[in-house]
């Protein structure tokens, strides 16, 4: 999630907290174009034109302190041997695999997750500002309730299957962080005309459904699943939903620069993905 300099309240302390979540999901048979594409409503929201000052792109940032200040896990817990699918996989960064570990843990204990990670995060809200000492504040949308709402929610899911490492997805990941990162482009269309499904589809042949949720501005793993399972100000909570669908076997992550929000994040789903040889 994007962060940006704000010309009001205290301009050098308070950064915007934008809602830079893309999330697309699209069921077997269909395509990104065709009106059976499920798409977020919050797709498109935070333009960078929604920047309070367009001229401190400099002062993104996201501090990497936010996700950090929760209770560790105990990892007893959790099997990490088995969640931790894609740590020996040779094409993935250590902090793309990181993504995996985090996607496990909440798909496996929804609870736990909430308890280890969210719900230390309540006394760091005051109003719509969410605060940590020595770190930048965050002016959030929607404020504690976002977050109290999402507690609930993960309180009240199942487990999910574990997702598990594809090649072919996290080249398709790959290619559009390469493709828009430079050049500080937003959303799903590639600068070629392409989409989610043309670039799964280069890559290999996926079954029953995909996914891909974008994100832009947290350099590290944890707090960017963190935010797309708060979806702050995004009403279909389509990053969460992606995140905890059922139906997703597999996935690919991909991170990268952005010319705009200094980090981006592509995670492509699929239900089952055959990789190309």
């Amino acid at each position: 999630m994007a962060t940006a300099r704000c010309e009001t309240l205290e301009f050098s302390r308070i950064a915007v907290l934008i809602a830079m979540l893309h999330a697309l999901m699209i069921p077997s048979g269909c395509t990104a174009g065709q009106p059976s594409a499920v798409r977020s409503p919050g797709d498109i929201t935070g333009q960078p034109t929604a920047l309070q000052d367009n001229s401190q792109k400099d002062g993104v940032a996201t501090p990497p302190g936010h996700a950090e200040r929760s209770a560790s896990p105990n990892s007893s817990s959790w099997n990490l041997g088995s969640l931790d699918t894609a740590r020996r996989v040779p094409y993935l960064t250590e902090v793309e695999k990181d993504i995996f570990l985090e996607l496990n843990k909440v798909r496996a204990d929804p609870a736990l997750y909430a308890s280890t990670y969210l719900e230390p995060r309540r006394h760091d809200y005051h109003g719509r500002i969410y605060r940590v000492p020595g770190q930048t504040d965050l002016l959030t949308s929607e404020g504690l309730a976002a977050l109290e709402e999402c507690i609930r929610v993960l309180r009240s899911t199942p487990g999910r299957g574990v997702l598990l490492p594809s090649r072919g997805l996290s080249q398709a990941a790959r290619d559009h962080v390469e493709d828009a990162g430079p050049r500080g482009l937003l959303g799903h269309t590639g600068t070629d005309g392409s989409s989610l499904e043309s670039r799964v589809s280069r890559y290999g042949t996926w079954q029953e459904i995909i996914g891909e949720n974008i994100a832009y501005g947290a350099p590290e793993a944890r707090n960017t699943v963190i935010q797309m399972l708060i979806d702050d100000g995004v009403p279909s909570r389509g990053h969460r939903n992606n995140i905890l669908q059922e139906r997703f076997g597999t996935a690919g992550v991909a991170a990268g620069p952005h010319r705009t929000f200094r980090t981006m994040w592509v995670l492509d789903f699929a239900g089952r993905h055959e990789d190309h040889p």
